[in-house]
């Protein structure tokens, strides 16, 4: 039979290496999973720009046509946040 300081070293050194490849494959795993998540974010920020300079264009459309003062467009031209 082995013994116990011999069982535990080699018990120890598998324990060791398995958390070392766990936390090296760990990382690789999250940078991986959060890739698409980044793209999916910067599409939205995207979105909501396009969304917000659409917005100040049809304010810009209805001050230059008279339907809004000017007060107006820079009212809601505010709560518009770039």
């Amino acid at each position: 039979m082995l013994d116990k300081g011999v069982l535990f070293v080699v018990v120890f050194g598998i324990v060791t290496i398995g958390i070392v490849v766990f936390l090296t494959e760990g990382k690789k795993i999250m940078k991986a999973v959060n890739k698409p998540i980044d793209i999916i974010q910067k599409k939205n920020a995207d979105n909501d720009l396009d969304k917000k300079l659409e917005r100040l264009q049809k304010l810009g459309q209805l001050l230059k046509e008279g339907v809004i003062t000017k007060e107006e467009f820079e009212k809601q031209k505010k709560k518009i946040e770039l």
